[in-house]
């Protein structure tokens, strides 16, 4: 059973969820000025930006930005004086990004991903463009078995997150739950669950592994569901 797993999971995050709804409560990012050019430069932690990262979605150039030692993460879409950014809910978080950690899908729903090593783990946030603009899906996810990746697995035209977690048994101990078997839960752009793979004795057995790809088939009910 996942349950006490997830609980641990919702503890683990805590700070980093209280960082988003802080975020979503203040001016956080570069604020656009009328002409669409941005107020100020991005800062990233206490140096300036570097593009670490760039992909394409929903006809925008998507470039992740951090400070020379990865923290500090910001999300800029466009060039030039349309450009917007938009700052992670992992900075702060100690995530160090690099340029793995930004992965951007288009369809119906364009759809971005910034994640990072966290807690011997992997933590990321999902951001989407609806409209004209770009902001952030909700919470972020942790994954304890280390991958979280987007796919359209539906087959719908939009992606969804799939997030490995270790089917960890309640009463197991941290060393327990580290060697306990894995599985992939998939869930839409706004968090609402898909379903669930089988369980894999080692992440590795999933196909694609770390870049997991699957399709409605492998799907299942998520074990408690």
């Amino acid at each position: 059973m996942l349950v006490t797993a997830l609980c641990a999971v919702l503890v683990t995050v805590g700070a980093v969820i209280t960082a988003v709804l802080l975020r979503q409560n203040s001016a956080a990012g570069v604020a656009p000025v009328p002409g669409g050019a941005p107020s100020i430069e991005p800062a990233c932690g206490a140096g300036p930006c570097t593009a670490i990262a760039s992909a394409t979605a929903g006809g925008d150039t998507v470039e992740l930005l951090a400070d020379g030692s990865g923290s500090g993460g910001q999300v800029r879409f466009g060039t030039g004086a349309a450009a917007t950014v938009i700052e992670t809910a992992l900075t702060g978080s100690e995530v160090q990004l690099t340029a793995d950690s930004l992965r951007c899908a288009d369809g119906v729903v364009p759809t971005c991903l910034v994640r990072g090593p966290f807690d011997q783990g992997t933590i990321g946030e999902v951001l989407v463009k609806r409209g004209n603009g770009w902001e952030s899906a909700g919470q972020p996810y942790f994954s304890d078995a280390g991958a979280i990746v987007l796919d359209d697995v539906l087959g719908d035209g939009t992606a969804e997150v799939i997030n490995v977690q270790r089917n960890c048994a309640p009463g197991d101990s941290t060393a327990d739950c580290g060697q306990a078997r894995v599985l992939a839960r998939v869930l839409d752009i706004d968090g609402a669950e898909q379903g669930c793979t089988k369980t894999y004795r080692t992440p590795g057995e999933l196909r694609g592994w770390p870049d997991v790809s699957l399709t409605e088939r492998d799907l299942r009910d998520c074990p408690g569901a």
